[in-house]
Order: C-alpha cells, then sequence, then structure tokens
C-alpha cells in the first residue's frame, strides 16, 4: 500500500498567486530561458571567458527566481505497474530508497532531493484511457505483451519479494489533492480522475517516442492533462500545452545529497553503457581505471560519482537522448564524447568532443596535467546541466501551476 502523503503546506504555500512575485516569475523566466536557448543551441568554444562569464550570468538569473519556488511544492509521480523503468517503491518520498530500487534508470530524482514528491504505482487494469502504456506492444525496438505482463508481476527485493502487480493502487483510492503538480508516465492517471482536481497541474510524458500518442500529442494536448512533456532537454519556454521536460531531472550535487558524501573523483573513465556493452574487452588508458556499468543502479550512481571521466561515442545506428550523460555529469564526471550522437548536443563543446580511444587516450593525459582546464570545462557543462535539465524544466512547470491558479482565480472572481 502507498504511504501516506507528505504534509499538507499552508493555504499560502500552496496558491502561488498568494506571493505577488508570482505575477513577474513569467517575464523573468522567459527573459532567462531566451538567453540558455542562445547559449545551449551553441556548442563553440566554451572556454572564451565570454562565454563562460554570459553561461554564469544566465544561472545567476535563472536560480533566484527558482529560489522563489517554495521548498514545499508537492510533485507526484506516476507509472502504471506494467513500466519496465524508474522505480518500485510505491509511496516512497526519500531519494536514496528510490534509487536503490529502480529498474532501470534514476530518472526525476531531483525532484525529490529539493521538493515534497512522492513516486506511486497505479493500477490501470480495466481503466482503457490509463492503459495507453499498450501503444508500445510490438511497435519497433518494443518488446511483445508478454513481457509488460512479466513487468508487472516480477518480485522484487526492495518490495520485500512483491510485485509492482501487488502494490499498486487505484487512481480513485488517492487524494490527489495532497499534490500540486502530477507526472503521469504514459498518462496513466484517467480524465474522470484529473479532471476533478482542477487545482492540481497535470502533466503527462510518453515513455517512448514512437508512441502514437507522442506524436499526436505535440498537435493536441491528451484530455484531462494541462501539459505535455517531451523528454527532451529544456532549451526553452514550451508553446502552449508543449513544455520540453527531460526524463531525468537532475543536477550537479545530486549525488552529494542522495549518498550523503562529497565528491571524490579518481583518475577512473566510466564508459557509457551502449559503448561498454559493444566492446569485447574494456581497453586499457594509462593512468586511468576504465570501468563501465554494473550492478544495481545505485552501485552505477557511486561508481559514477568517484570517477572523473565518462566517455561516449561510437555507432549505434541512433541518437541518444543522453540520460547517462546527464546522471555522468550530475555524479562529477566530465563527459568525453561525440556530440553528433547525442540530441543534446551542447553537452560536447569542442574541447570536449572525443570519437576514438587514442583521441581518449590523449585527451585524458592532458586534462590530468592541466587540472584548470578541467575544472573550466566541468564548470561550463554543469552549468548547460544544471539549466537544461534542472532549473528550467522545473521553473517552467511550477510557471504553469501558477498561471493555471492565476487564471482560475480569475474566473472564480468574476475577472476574467
Amino acid at each position: 500500500m502507498a504511504r501516506s502523503a507528505p504534509p499538507r503546506p499552508s493555504a499560502d504555500e500552496l496558491n502561488p498567486a498568494a506571493d505577488p512575485r508570482t505575477k513577474l516569475l513569467p517575464k523573468i523566466e522567459r527573459s532567462a530561458r531566451r538567453a540558455a536557448n542562445n547559449i545551449l543551441a551553441s556548442v563553440g568554444d566554451f572556454t572564451h571567458r565570454q562565454s563562460i562569464a554570459r553561461l554564469q550570468s544566465l544561472t545567476t538569473a535563472l536560480r533566484p527566481t527558482l529560489a522563489d519556488v517554495p521548498k514545499t511544492l508537492r510533485f507526484a509521480v506516476v507509472k502504471s505497474q506494467y513500466q519496465p523503468n524508474l522505480y518500485t517503491t510505491s509511496g516512497e518520498t526519500v531519494a536514496a530508497t528510490l534509487l536503490a530500487s529502480s529498474i532501470k534508470h534514476t530518472g526525476p530524482l531531483g525532484l525529490f532531493t529539493r521538493f515534497k514528491s512522492q513516486f506511486l504505482i497505479i493500477d490501470t487494469d480495466g481503466v482503457p484511457d490509463a492503459s495507453l502504456w499498450m501503444q508500445k506492444v510490438g511497435r519497433p525496438g518494443q518488446e511483445p505483451i508478454e513481457y509488460y505482463m512479466r513487468v508487472a508481476q516480477e518480485r522484487h527485493s526492495a518490495l520485500g519479494g512483491l510485485s509492482q502487480k501487488d502494490v499498486a493502487v487505484r487512481a480513485e483510492s488517492i487524494n490527489w489533492s495532497d499534490y500540486d503538480i502530477v507526472i503521469a508516465l504514459d498518462a496513466c492517471v484517467p480524465a474522470s480522475i484529473s479532471l476533478s482536481y482542477p487545482d492540481v497541474l497535470w502533466c503527462y510524458m510518453p515513455s517512448e517516442p514512437n508512441m502514437p500518442l507522442w506524436a499526436a500529442s505535440h498537435r493536441k494536448c491528451l484530455n484531462g492533462y494541462d501539459t505535455f512533456l517531451t523528454q527532451r532537454p529544456w532549451s526553452a519556454p514550451g508553446e502552449r500545452h508543449i513544455c520540453d521536460f527531460p526524463w531525468v531531472i537532475q543536477y550537479y550535487g545530486l549525488y552529494d545529497d542522495i549518498l550523503g558524501e562529497k565528491l571524490s573523483s579518481e583518475p577512473i573513465v566510466y564508459l557509457e553503457p551502449n559503448l561498454a556493452h559493444s566492446l569485447p574487452n574494456l581497453p586499457i588508458i594509462n593512468g586511468c581505471e576504465i570501468t563501465g556499468p554494473s550492478g544495481s543502479m545505485a552501485d552505477v550512481a557511486r561508481e559514477l560519482h568517484k570517477s572523473r571521466y565518462f566517455a561516449c561515442f561510437g555507432r549505434y545506428g541512433r541518437r541518444l537522448w543522453g540520460n547517462a550523460t546527464v546522471e555522468a555529469i550530475c555524479a562529477g564526471a566530465l563527459p568525453l564524447g561525440s556530440p553528433g550522437l547525442h540530441k543534446n548536443r551542447a553537452f560536447f563543446p569542442r574541447e570536449l568532443t572525443c570519437r576514438s580511444f587514442p583521441q581518449l587516450s590523449r585527451m585524458v593525459a592532458d586534462l590530468e596535467l592541466n587540472t584548470g582546464r578541467y575544472d573550466a570545462m566541468a564548470q561550463v557543462v554543469r552549468e548547460i546541466t544544471d539549466i537544461s535539465h534542472f532549473y528550467g524544466p522545473v521553473g517552467e512547470l511550477w510557471t504553469r501551476l501558477a498561471d493555471k491558479r492565476i487564471g482560475a482565480a480569475v474566473l472564480a472572481t468574476g475577472q476574467g
């Protein structure tokens, strides 16, 4: 069963309109985001002092705006029992516990370290408009229906031997007014429920871009929801119902917060999972240990937290969302790889572009000798990640929540 929801904050904390600064948020954030878009669109020489100064100026402008977001903001991150990604501990609010329970990916852990967030697994059986996950079945690169049945019934040690199906709860059993913003993977909360809670900002994220839901949502928002989350890295405010909101919502220092220890990197090169799995044997780079993913997601996070570098290049026949790269940067590793392989090319400015192991060996040797250069480049990619995978997308949802509640208040007073 799901644990009790986080304590309900005061009325002023619940209502963004109660704070007069709220009315300024959209204007301030949109100005900052235009600057962000200009920077993120460029993959030039970020070591130039002028470029770094612009980036720092942007971050300085954006962070105080987001400092106005109450720490009591309450998110619910929701999936169905058939979802083969993310966490298994339904009702959990603690990021470290969620990380330890994850089947795959680390996901939006930043929502749990910075806000009053809760993770829920919903039983969608017998509810057609909450079972859109079935659009994945049989699609190119996706699994047959039997796979998802096994996912629901697989037993997990984090659940004391129970399955996701065992701990899933019906959507109608939850008091959704306990939350300000709901993020539903594959829109697993039916419209009959979401429309009953108009004060909540209802968001949904299709788990796979080849789902018909993903393409259709660019034209029109799903009934019962306010915002379609694209999985894309954030770079600018979205239009109408569309918000670029990535799968991984994290910031540099997140794993310090979760693991309870400060970063202490070692000369380790961590290989991106696709790269590591493509090699019969791990290569040798003088002076550095080479490692790759193994064990649980918590084990992966600890290994990344120790690593000084993250390597990502090769030929995979597709472009990567870059989730593993974001996790590495947030854990403290410096990414070295191919920008053309990623949907977000800004992670790899020219100084960090690497396409082979000989080139990787030369770059690591140079950076190990020039710690000032390492620190400068690390600062830049951390700032970019903070904006595109935490401050930007979270700030946009906060603004959309404020706009929705202010609009509702205006209509309620007859001023619309």
